[in-house]
């Protein structure tokens, strides 16, 4: 403008300043301000709004608050528009307590209006303080200022998530009475509120009394109702309300028909859920990796591993790369039927598309592989879990070390021991006896005796058995004399379990 001699005015500066604002830009909005006052321009009280504005925005509290100070050494009073820019952005960052101190201030320059009290409400209530927000919403009452229906709803969702529902239900009538119509946002927290504490019959009656409000329920509002009813395993009741949001021209959603299937798999009902997979297909909703996943866990619940099977196959057919959770449930079924070796298979698989099994499902695996004596196999699950995780733990040490014992690669079982050990990690009575064992029928007499020196230390306790071991090894040797010092331990702890019982 100053280049072609067009000098701004006050109401160009204010324009500027609040586009600024607008862009987050409130430090070069504050230049523009020392500019226009150095220019012989006054501020109005449109600058300083879009200023508030900018600042409050931004989450500059402090520097909002001094911006009011400043107004008022100025002589320029703030409107209602200013506190209630100022009041909203101390709710929206929980400053809530600051509103207070503000209230008996604004009080002698302006009148509160609805937004303000509203905005004080929904503040309140966002930070649990329900009945400080009721008395606030009675006040605002009697000043005169009746509440809109966003008043309502931040004190209506206020009692619902405190579980307050008989006040809530309480105000939803008065609300009704005084001719406010509840909009959508009524009626969800509402039925949310209901539902989330298990009454969704109760929910329900709200849901039916939304045409009466000419109020139309989305698929949201279906949807709170029918996972309540799931939650519930009420798949019957889940199921209905599927049937009335289609009748009413509310098509069900991928998260309808997921909460549909998992019910009907929880209760048993796998062929309900594989004939929801169809209908979902024929209403152009498709399943996603939830979907078969939750069939998955219900096929391998009840121990059908072929239709798991089948359908963990149909899920890379129609492009959908079976996950973490996809290849865990599996793994555990093959696990669960004692076929080692197809989950061993799919655990490799699985780490090579870069996934990871969880430690509680490696172990179970590695458990297994030793059962069948695929103790090699144990151990290459052992060495990936040690190099791409999950972390090793006590029982992933045990169930390689007993593999070993079991098929007497004794030494490699001493050195896990030992690893185990120095991880102060302690080893069950069990595991320590199948090692002493396995190295005494090696003529590993020394290390066995050592091992079983090693068992105070570490925190174990032996028992008779642990010292059967040890005497019938010492005997085989003709070592009689370290017997009967052994056979005199023996009998002692014999004697201490006798007294205990």
């Amino acid at each position: 403008m100053t280049s072609y001699a067009c000098k701004p005015n006050a109401r160009s500066y204010t324009i500027l300043i609040d586009g600024l604002c607008r862009m987050n830009r409130s430090e070069d909005a504050f230049l523009l301000l020392r500019k226009m006052t150095n220019s012989g321009y006054t501020p109005s009280i449109v600058t300083y709004n879009a200023l508030m504005n900018g600042l409050c925005k931004e989450g500059k509290l402090f520097e909002a608050y001094n911006l009011l100070d400043g107004m008022l050494n100025k002589g320029c009073l703030p409107n209602v528009s200013t506190y209630t820019t100022l009041i909203c952005g101390l709710c929206k960052h929980g400053m809530v307590h600051k509103i207070f101190e503000l209230w008996e201030e604004m009080s002698k320059i302006c009148i509160p209006d609805v937004t303000i009290y509203t905005s004080v409400i929904d503040g309140l209530c966002k930070q649990g303080r329900v009945f400080e927000a009721e008395h606030v919403f009675h006040k605002a009452l009697e000043k005169g200022c009746p509440p809109n229906v966003y008043t309502y709803n931040a004190l209506i969702s206020g009692f619902c998530k405190m579980g307050i529902l008989e006040k809530a239900s309480t105000l939803f009538d008065t609300m009704e009475a005084k001719g406010d119509c509840p909009d959508l946002c009524t009626y969800n927290t509402l039925i949310s509120g209901f539902s989330k504490a298990g009454r969704p019959h109760d929910a329900l009656k709200f849901l039916q009394s939304m045409p009466q409000n000419n109020c139309k329920p989305d698929v949201s509002t279906y949807n709170i109702i029918v996972s309540s009813f799931c939650r519930l395993l009420k798949a019957d009741e889940a199921y209905d309300l599927k049937n009335s949001m289609q009748a009413l021209n509310c098509s069900p959603d991928t998260f309808t028909y997921n909460m549909l299937i998992n019910v009907l798999c929880k209760v048993g009902r796998l062929e309900e859920a594989t004939s929801i997979i169809e209908e979902m297909l024929l209403e152009g909703c498709f399943p996603t990796v939830v979907t078969y996943n939750t069939m998955l866990s219900g096929y391998c619940q009840k121990g059908a591993i072929q239709e798991a099977s089948l359908l963990f196959l149909q899920m890379g057919c129609r492009g959908i790369g079976p996950d973490d959770v996809a290849y865990t449930c599996m793994i555990v079924a093959f696990c669960r039927i004692g076929n080692a070796e197809k989950a061993y298979k799919l655990f490799i698989e699985m780490y090579n598309e870069g996934m990871i099994l969880d430690v509680v499902s490696c172990n179970r695996l590695l458990q297994s592989l030793c059962d069948i004596s695929r103790v090699l196999k144990a151990n290459r699950v052992f060495k990936l879990m040690e190099l791409k995780g999950p972390s090793l733990n006590k029982d992933s040490f045990e169930a390689v070390i007993n593999g070993f014992c079991k098929i007497q690669r004794i030494i490699k079982a001493f050195l896990l021991f030992d690893q185990m050990v120095f991880k102060r990690w302690v080893p069950s009575i069990q595991t320590c006896n199948l090692l002493i064992l396995g190295l005494c029928r090696l003529d590993r007499l020394t290390l066995a005796l050592k091992v079983f020196e090693r068992l105070p230390i570490i925190g174990v306790d032996c028992n008779e058995e642990t010292l059967n071991i040890i005497i019938n090894a010492l005997r085989k040797v003709g070592r009689i004399k370290e017997c009967e010092q052994y056979l005199g331990k023996l009998i002692q702890l014999a004697s201490d379990a006798s007294w205990v019982r």
